[in-house]
């Protein structure tokens, strides 16, 4: 699952970007499947810590030269659930003491995210959300980073705990790609929540006929998907698409009828 970020504008002056969730079937979920994916790609990836990106970090000689252009970065929403794991596995977890590593680390993970609701919230502008993120957001993590560095030199963690400040301190460098990249969200959420309606239905088309079946219906699934992410209504779409489609003959016709290129009508809102 890809969920690719386009800027709508060059000159428009707020963070207005076209979101393009698309469905890759593959027999596989490893490296060289990403590495096909995203072949010739530039700008930033935003993933979870799964091992099948991790090349996306290499630099070394003789790795292809596209790779060395993509900036890798990391979601915060999962290294908030690693913690989360920590408070769930108290005996009580409403105990935890808001001076502990754990509960300073979610509450700077919340004005994390209360920062970026701000800036949702009062349609921030890129210069503007950028400015909020270097003058309020990287401080509030650099205070977070010094915690975390203190805290494990003078104390050993162990279970979730260690596991919970190992993903944050291995993947810093990761996890702060967005602070310099306004288009950029700390987080997978948008991916992950357009692929839940497909997973949780999984059953009901588990059985796709064949590789040419599966294809088919990732591109429907991917059509679907883009409508939603970018607050079309799918009936509507589809049925302009549906209609217009027989007779798209070029290149330019057929990438017009894209959802994100989709303006309704009065006929059609109607």
């Amino acid at each position: 699952m890809l969920y690719h970020y386009r800027q709508a504008s060059k000159s428009t002056a707020c963070r207005e970007v076209h979101r393009l969730p698309t469905r890759c079937p593959r027999r596989g979920r490893g490296a060289e499947v990403a590495r096909q994916l995203l072949l010739g790609y530039r700008g930033i990836v935003v993933t979870d810590d799964y091992r099948g990106y991790h090349f996306l970090d290499e630099t070394a000689p003789g790795f292809p030269e596209w790779i060395q252009v993509v900036r890798h970065a990391l979601c915060w929403a999962h290294a908030r659930r690693k913690f989360v794991a920590v408070v769930k596995g108290l005996e009580d977890p409403k105990s935890l003491k808001p001076d502990t590593i754990t509960a300073r680390t979610l509450d700077a993970i919340r004005q994390l995210y209360a920062l970026e609701r701000k800036a949702d919230s009062l349609a921030y502008s890129e210069s503007q959300r950028l400015k909020m993120r270097q003058e309020e957001t990287a401080p509030l993590l650099a205070r977070l980073k010094a915690e975390l560095d203190d805290f494990v030199t003078q104390y050993t963690a162990t279970g979730n705990l260690a596991k919970a400040i190992d993903y944050v301190q291995r993947n810093w460098q990761r996890l702060t790609v967005f602070l310099d990249n306004p288009l950029v969200d700390p987080d997978n959420n948008w991916a992950e929540n357009s692929i839940r309606p497909f997973v949780i239905g999984r059953k009901n088309w588990m059985f796709n006929g064949s590789p040419a079946g599966a294809k088919a219906g990732a591109v429907l699934y991917s059509l679907a998907s883009t409508a939603t992410a970018n607050g079309l209504n799918e009936y509507q779409y589809f049925r302009h698409l549906f209609e217009k489609l027989p007779y798209a003959e070029t290149q330019a016709d057929f990438r017009a009828l894209l959802p994100t290129e989709f303006k309704p009508s009065l006929e059609e809102d109607s």
